[in-house]
Protein backbone atom coordinates (compact mmCIF):
# COMPACT_ATOMS: atom_id res chain seq x y z
CA UNK A 1 0.00 0.00 0.00
CA UNK A 2 2.86 2.31 0.89
CA UNK A 3 4.52 1.62 -2.49
CA UNK A 4 1.25 2.39 -4.29
CA UNK A 5 0.95 5.70 -2.41
CA UNK A 6 4.54 6.64 -3.27
CA UNK A 7 3.92 5.76 -6.91
CA UNK A 8 0.83 7.96 -7.05
CA UNK A 9 2.73 10.87 -5.51
CA UNK A 10 5.55 10.51 -8.08
CA UNK A 11 3.08 10.30 -10.96
CA UNK A 12 1.22 13.39 -9.72
CA UNK A 13 4.43 15.40 -9.33
CA UNK A 14 5.55 14.30 -12.80
CA UNK A 15 2.28 15.49 -14.35
CA UNK A 16 2.53 18.80 -12.48
CA UNK A 17 6.08 19.25 -13.78
CA UNK A 18 5.20 18.35 -17.36
CA UNK A 19 2.06 20.54 -17.60
CA UNK A 20 3.91 23.89 -17.84
CA UNK A 21 6.30 22.41 -20.40
CA UNK A 22 3.43 21.33 -22.66
CA UNK A 23 1.55 24.59 -22.19
CA UNK A 24 4.62 26.63 -23.12
CA UNK A 25 5.31 24.80 -26.37
CA UNK A 26 5.68 27.52 -29.05
CA UNK A 27 2.99 27.46 -31.76
CA UNK A 28 5.63 26.77 -34.40
CA UNK A 29 6.61 23.54 -32.65
CA UNK A 30 3.06 22.19 -32.34
CA UNK A 31 1.93 19.50 -34.75
CA UNK A 32 -1.22 17.41 -34.83
CA UNK A 33 -1.00 15.28 -37.95
CA UNK A 34 -3.78 15.38 -40.53
CA UNK A 35 -6.80 13.99 -38.75
CA UNK A 36 -7.08 16.27 -35.76
CA UNK A 37 -7.14 19.96 -34.98
CA UNK A 38 -6.87 22.19 -38.00
CA UNK A 39 -7.77 19.57 -40.62
CA UNK A 40 -9.73 17.15 -38.44
CA UNK A 41 -12.86 17.47 -40.55
CA UNK A 42 -11.05 16.78 -43.79
CA UNK A 43 -8.24 14.25 -44.03
CA UNK A 44 -7.20 11.11 -42.13
CA UNK A 45 -3.71 10.29 -40.87
CA UNK A 46 -3.73 7.02 -42.79
CA UNK A 47 -5.90 4.76 -44.92
CA UNK A 48 -6.96 1.26 -43.97
CA UNK A 49 -7.17 -0.65 -47.24
CA UNK A 50 -4.59 1.14 -49.36
CA UNK A 51 -2.33 1.44 -46.28
CA UNK A 52 -1.04 4.93 -47.04
CA UNK A 53 0.53 6.90 -44.19
CA UNK A 54 0.24 10.68 -43.96
CA UNK A 55 0.82 11.76 -40.35
CA UNK A 56 4.56 12.40 -40.53
CA UNK A 57 4.15 14.40 -43.73
CA UNK A 58 1.28 16.42 -42.24
CA UNK A 59 3.35 17.15 -39.13
CA UNK A 60 6.11 18.54 -41.34
CA UNK A 61 3.50 20.60 -43.19
CA UNK A 62 2.23 22.04 -39.88
CA UNK A 63 5.78 23.06 -38.96
CA UNK A 64 6.36 24.57 -42.39
CA UNK A 65 3.19 26.65 -42.14
CA UNK A 66 4.20 27.87 -38.68
CA UNK A 67 7.71 29.10 -39.50
CA UNK A 68 6.60 32.69 -38.88
CA UNK A 69 4.90 31.85 -35.60
CA UNK A 70 6.59 32.23 -32.24
CA UNK A 71 9.36 29.65 -32.04
CA UNK A 72 9.68 29.35 -35.81
CA UNK A 73 12.95 29.95 -37.62
CA UNK A 74 11.46 32.93 -39.51
CA UNK A 75 9.70 34.54 -36.54
CA UNK A 76 10.04 38.32 -36.78
CA UNK A 77 11.58 38.15 -40.24
CA UNK A 78 10.56 40.63 -42.97
CA UNK A 79 9.70 37.57 -45.08
CA UNK A 80 6.74 36.98 -42.79
CA UNK A 81 5.26 40.41 -43.58
CA UNK A 82 5.92 40.63 -47.30
CA UNK A 83 2.83 39.28 -49.08
CA UNK A 84 4.58 37.89 -52.22
CA UNK A 85 7.10 36.11 -49.98
CA UNK A 86 4.31 34.68 -47.84
CA UNK A 87 2.48 33.30 -50.88
CA UNK A 88 5.65 31.75 -52.27
CA UNK A 89 6.55 30.21 -48.91
CA UNK A 90 3.11 28.66 -48.64
CA UNK A 91 3.39 27.13 -52.14
CA UNK A 92 6.69 25.56 -51.08
CA UNK A 93 5.04 24.05 -47.99
CA UNK A 94 2.14 22.60 -49.98
CA UNK A 95 4.40 21.15 -52.68
CA UNK A 96 6.59 19.59 -49.98
CA UNK A 97 3.55 17.91 -48.43
CA UNK A 98 2.87 16.10 -51.70
CA UNK A 99 6.52 15.09 -52.12
CA UNK A 100 6.81 13.88 -48.52
CA UNK A 101 3.68 11.72 -48.76
CA UNK A 102 4.98 10.10 -51.94
CA UNK A 103 8.39 9.43 -50.39
CA UNK A 104 6.95 8.13 -47.10
CA UNK A 105 4.84 5.61 -49.00
CA UNK A 106 7.56 4.40 -51.36
CA UNK A 107 5.98 5.97 -54.43
CA UNK A 108 3.04 3.54 -54.45
CA UNK A 109 0.36 4.51 -57.00
CA UNK A 110 -2.67 4.80 -54.65
CA UNK A 111 -0.65 6.93 -52.27
CA UNK A 112 0.49 9.21 -55.10
CA UNK A 113 -3.17 9.96 -55.79
CA UNK A 114 -3.75 10.81 -52.15
CA UNK A 115 -0.62 12.97 -52.12
CA UNK A 116 -1.99 15.09 -54.97
CA UNK A 117 -5.41 15.38 -53.34
CA UNK A 118 -3.89 16.40 -50.00
CA UNK A 119 -1.85 19.09 -51.73
CA UNK A 120 -4.94 20.45 -53.46
CA UNK A 121 -6.92 20.28 -50.20
CA UNK A 122 -4.46 22.40 -48.22
CA UNK A 123 -4.11 24.89 -51.06
CA UNK A 124 -7.86 25.40 -51.23
CA UNK A 125 -8.65 25.21 -47.53
CA UNK A 126 -5.50 26.04 -45.62
CA UNK A 127 -5.37 29.81 -46.01
CA UNK A 128 -6.78 30.66 -42.61
CA UNK A 129 -4.41 28.21 -40.90
CA UNK A 130 -1.38 29.56 -42.75
CA UNK A 131 -2.31 33.03 -41.54
CA UNK A 132 -2.66 31.75 -37.99
CA UNK A 133 -6.43 32.14 -37.84
CA UNK A 134 -8.65 29.08 -37.49
CA UNK A 135 -11.51 30.24 -39.66
CA UNK A 136 -14.85 28.57 -40.39
CA UNK A 137 -15.12 25.30 -42.25
CA UNK A 138 -14.29 26.19 -45.88
CA UNK A 139 -16.74 25.60 -48.68
CA UNK A 140 -15.96 22.42 -50.57
CA UNK A 141 -14.42 20.55 -47.65
CA UNK A 142 -17.14 17.88 -47.64
CA UNK A 143 -16.55 17.26 -51.35
CA UNK A 144 -12.87 16.47 -50.72
CA UNK A 145 -13.74 14.33 -47.70
CA UNK A 146 -16.34 12.35 -49.65
CA UNK A 147 -13.95 11.87 -52.55
CA UNK A 148 -11.27 10.45 -50.23
CA UNK A 149 -13.81 8.10 -48.67
CA UNK A 150 -14.96 6.88 -52.09
CA UNK A 151 -11.42 6.27 -53.33
CA UNK A 152 -10.59 4.33 -50.18
CA UNK A 153 -13.67 2.14 -50.59
CA UNK A 154 -13.09 1.79 -54.35
CA UNK A 155 -9.32 1.92 -54.90
CA UNK A 156 -9.71 0.59 -58.46
CA UNK A 157 -12.33 3.16 -59.49
CA UNK A 158 -9.88 5.36 -61.41
CA UNK A 159 -6.55 4.91 -63.10
CA UNK A 160 -4.06 6.13 -60.44
CA UNK A 161 -1.69 7.74 -62.96
CA UNK A 162 -4.51 9.68 -64.67
CA UNK A 163 -6.04 10.91 -61.41
CA UNK A 164 -2.62 11.76 -60.01
CA UNK A 165 -1.76 13.79 -63.11
CA UNK A 166 -5.07 15.67 -63.04
CA UNK A 167 -4.68 16.76 -59.42
CA UNK A 168 -0.98 17.51 -59.84
CA UNK A 169 -1.71 19.81 -62.79
CA UNK A 170 -4.43 21.50 -60.80
CA UNK A 171 -2.05 22.10 -57.90
CA UNK A 172 0.77 23.34 -60.14
CA UNK A 173 -1.64 25.83 -61.69
CA UNK A 174 -1.67 27.87 -58.49
CA UNK A 175 -4.92 27.46 -56.60
CA UNK A 176 -6.46 30.55 -55.05
CA UNK A 177 -9.89 31.17 -53.60
CA UNK A 178 -12.47 28.71 -52.31
CA UNK A 179 -14.94 28.48 -55.20
CA UNK A 180 -13.75 25.05 -56.28
CA UNK A 181 -16.13 22.17 -56.75
CA UNK A 182 -15.46 18.46 -57.24
CA UNK A 183 -18.32 16.48 -58.71
CA UNK A 184 -18.15 12.72 -58.31
CA UNK A 185 -20.68 10.93 -60.50
CA UNK A 186 -21.00 7.32 -59.34
CA UNK A 187 -24.66 6.37 -59.68
CA UNK A 188 -26.24 4.03 -62.20
CA UNK A 189 -24.57 1.57 -64.60
CA UNK A 190 -22.18 4.14 -66.06
CA UNK A 191 -18.52 4.26 -64.94
CA UNK A 192 -17.72 6.80 -62.21
CA UNK A 193 -16.52 10.22 -63.32
CA UNK A 194 -14.73 12.98 -61.42
CA UNK A 195 -15.09 16.58 -62.58
CA UNK A 196 -13.35 19.61 -61.07
CA UNK A 197 -14.73 23.09 -61.66
CA UNK A 198 -14.06 26.63 -60.59
CA UNK A 199 -17.23 28.59 -61.16
CA UNK A 200 -18.31 27.86 -64.74
CA UNK A 201 -14.83 26.76 -65.81
CA UNK A 202 -14.15 23.03 -66.04
CA UNK A 203 -10.65 22.28 -64.82
CA UNK A 204 -10.51 18.57 -65.52
CA UNK A 205 -12.68 15.51 -66.11
CA UNK A 206 -11.44 12.00 -65.33
CA UNK A 207 -13.43 8.94 -66.37
CA UNK A 208 -13.35 5.92 -64.09
CA UNK A 209 -13.75 2.20 -64.62
CA UNK A 210 -17.09 0.43 -65.03
CA UNK A 211 -16.25 -2.24 -62.45
CA UNK A 212 -15.59 0.29 -59.66
CA UNK A 213 -18.64 -0.69 -57.61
Amino acid sequence: MKQLFVGLVIATLTCMWMAPVIAQTPPAMQTNGCGSGRFGFLVPNSTEFTMCQFKGSCDKHDTCYARCDKGGDLFGSPLCKDEPSRKERRKVCDAALQTNIITANNDRSPCRVYASIYRVAVQIMGNSFFNGIAGPKPAGSNQIKNLLAYLEANPQAFDPAELDAAFANLADGGIEGTNYEFWLYKDGPSPPMLVARQGNRELFKVDGKRSAE
